[in-house]
C-alpha cells in the first residue's frame, strides 16, 4: 500500500479539524500497524540465510536436482516470504522458479527444482530474490538478493573409438604392438645386417666386436602427450551450419581429454 503515508496524513488532518476521537483511534491503529510492519520486515529479512545444494558440474543431457534451504535465524516469524530464482533457459524451463513460504522463528523452508542440461556452457543460477512484508500489506515490501551460483555444462561425450582418430605420432613413451614407427631411443638389441637396412641403424661397437655388420633393433612406442587444437574460426565453417558444426567439433574434442 504505497499511498498509506498520504492516507494517514489526510486522516490526521481530518481528525484535527473535526476533533473526532474515533478518527484519531483509526489513525493510531493504521499508523501503529504501518510502523510495526515496517520494523518487522526490516528486522526479519536480514536474518534470512540461504543454502544451495546442487551439483555444479553436468554433462549435456543430464538432470540434477537443486535444493534451496531458507533459514530464519531470528525469533521473529515471517508470515510470508516470496522467492524468485532467475535461471538460464539452457538448464531450466521456464527461466525462473517462484514460491511463497512461511517461516516461523528459527524455522526453515526447503524448495527443490530440477536442472536439465540442454546446451554446454557456463551458467549462473540466480540471483535469488526474497521479498517480505506485513500480513496486511500496509508497509512497503522489503527485498533481499543473494548472489548467483555457477554451474558448468560439459559437452556430450562420444565414445573414443567412434571418432576414428588414427595415431600419427612417430615416437612415444609406451611400448606398443602396432608398428607405426620405431623409436631410435629405444634399443632392445642387435641382429645381423640385412639388405635394405639403413646404415644409420648400424651398431658400430657390436659390429666391431662380432666381426660382422650388426643392425640395431628398435622398439615401437606410443605417447600419452597429446595436443588438441579446436578451430572455431567462423569463416572456415559453412555459414548455415556454423553453430551445429562447431558444437559437434567441440564434442569430438572433449572425448580424447576425458579418455
Amino acid at each position: 500500500m504505497p499511498d498509506l503515508p498520504l492516507f494517514l496524513l489526510l486522516l490526521l488532518i481530518l481528525a484535527a479539524i473535526l476533533r473526532n476521537d474515533l478518527i484519531f483511534y483509526v489513525f493510531y491503529l493504521f499508523a501503529g500497524l504501518f510502523i510495526l510492519g515496517t520494523w518487522w520486515a526490516r528486522r526479519g529479512l536480514p536474518a534470512l540465510r540461504l543454502a544451495r545444494r546442487y551439483d555444479d558440474r553436468l554433462f549435456l543431457g543430464e538432470r540434477r536436482e537443486v535444493e534451496l534451504e531458507l533459514t530464519n535465524t531470528s525469533r521473529l516469524p515471517l508470515v510470508w516470504v516470496q522467492l524468485l530464482e532467475r535461471l538460464p533457459l539452457q538448464v531450466h524451463t521456464p527461466p525462473d522458479v517462484r514460491a511463497v513460504v512461511s517461516l516461523p522463528g528459527r524455522g526453515r523452508a526447503r524448495l527443490r527444482y530440477e536442472l536439465i542440461a540442454t546446451r554446454r556452457g557456463y551458467y549462473e543460477l540466480g540471483p535469488l530474490r526474497l521479498r517480505t512484508g506485513d500480513l496486511l500489506g500496509m508497509s512497503r515490501p522489503m527485498t533481499l538478493e543473494f548472489a548467483p551460483a555457477p554451474v558448468i555444462v560439459y559437452p556430450k561425450i562420444v565414445p573414443l573409438p567412434a571418432l576414428g582418430l588414427p595415431s600419427r605420432t612417430p615416437f612415444g613413451r609406451l611400448p606398443h604392438a602396432q608398428r607405426l614407427f620405431e623409436d631410435p631411443t629405444r634399443v632392445i638389441g642387435t641382429r645381423d645386417y640385412q639388405p635394405g637396412d639403413s646404415w644409420r641403424q648400424i651398431n658400430w661397437k657390436s659390429s666391431a666386436a662380432v666381426g660382422t655388420w650388426q643392425t640395431k633393433q628398435l622398439e615401437p612406442a606410443i605417447s600419452l602427450e597429446t595436443m588438441i587444437v579446436l578451430n572455431l574460426n567462423e569463416p572456415e565453417y559453412d555459414t548455415a551450419n556454423w553453430w551445429v558444426a562447431s558444437e559437434l567439433v567441440d564434442d569430438d574434442c572433449a572425448q580424447p581429454q576425458r579418455a
